[in-house]
């Protein structure tokens, strides 16, 4: 597998077309050799619309094996970038995954600094798979609210794979 593999080709968060549907998914170095052994991993990563480099050896790698020189983006950047223009079009806005807790805090922060957005988010329950009925759940959720963005936060690689499988 080589980065060249692929799809990080953007330097500025402005140029990201927000007028279509599509998959953002960042990679690190942990991500890049997770990948190598994990074939529905690995598939996540090469079928999303866009991957973005979220962190420096993905950096250095690109440069020194592929000539190719592209920018550091972390994925709180894509966050923040995201929630701006959000904001400014009264945008919706679903978070899934992660504690209730911190879900709750995210609401509240949401509500402060981005007062334009309409959030929702739901916290499934917290073990390495989910079932059918758990996954419809979650799907239902998501499409009823109908959010102009989605968050998927489970940590790598299982966040991936789930969007991966559930995308349509």
């Amino acid at each position: 597998m080589k980065i060249m593999n692929y799809k990080i080709f953007i330097e500025d968060l402005s140029k990201l077309n927000l007028s279509k549907r599509q998959v953002i998914n960042t990679i690190n170095p942990h991500s890049y050799i997770t990948a190598k052994d994990d074939k529905l991993f690995f598939e996540a990563l090469h079928d999303s619309d866009l991957l973005i480099p979220d962190g420096s050896g993905i950096v250095i790698a690109a440069k020194q094996i592929n000539k190719q020189t592209i920018k550091k983006i972390a994925g709180a950047d894509l966050h923040k970038f995201l929630l701006e223009e959000m904001n400014k079009k009264s945008g919706k806005v679903f978070y899934m995954g992660a504690a209730q807790k911190t879900l709750d805090k995210i609401h509240e922060k949401i509500k402060l600094e981005y007062p334009n957005i309409i959030v929702e988010s739901y916290s499934p329950p917290f073990k390495p798979e989910f079932s059918d009925e758990e996954n419809q759940e979650i799907i239902n959720r998501i499409n009823s609210f109908n959010p102009d963005v989605l968050f998927v936060g489970m940590t790598a690689p299982k966040q991936e794979k789930w969007l991966h499988t559930h995308k349509e």
